[in-house]
């Protein structure tokens, strides 16, 4: 006997597909925002060590002009730091948007997977009923000829 192959095989090749790409997608998707995690980390490290370093020259009397340069530093790593933080938590919604999708697309696979197997259980007890009742049928006919 042959393998059956449901109508729905197809369907659930073509969620399989969809899962691993979108699978495929979110480990993009994840890996992008790490390296944004990453770069804003050093910005803000590297803030805070400008920030030191003008504790200790401010201490140290340094001039007027050096001092509005630190200022101005600050103010572009500021700048930096909350653009980068806005593309950290679009992508962090992008990651949470991506892994709903992924979660649904599996459960609808494994929901339908799960009516194609029934499907199957119910198709083969339909042919093993149809079989006794066909052996049944033969048992009768020759208990009628033999009596």
């Amino acid at each position: 006997m042959t393998p059956r192959r449901s109508k729905l095989t197809a369907v659930i090749q073509h969620r399989q597909h969809l899962e691993e790409q979108l699978r495929d997608e979110l480990h993009g998707a994840k890996h992008d925002l790490e390296l944004e995690q990453n770069q804003l980390h050093r910005l803000n490290q590297r803030l805070e060590n400008i920030l030191d370093e003008m504790d200790r020259e401010q201490a140290s009397g340094t001039n007027t002009e050096q001092m509005d340069l630190y200022y101005r530093f600050i103010q572009r790593q500021s700048q930096s730091i909350q653009s980068l933080s806005s593309a950290v938590r679009r992508l962090t919604e992008q990651c949470d948007a991506k892994t709903h999708r992924l979660v649904e697309t599996s459960k609808e696979k494994k929901l339908l997977e799960h009516v194609d197997e029934n499907r199957g259980k119910a198709q083969s007890k339909l042919q093993a009923k149809a079989e006794q009742e066909s052996l049944d049928e033969v048992a009768g006919n020759r208990r009628r000829r033999a009596s």
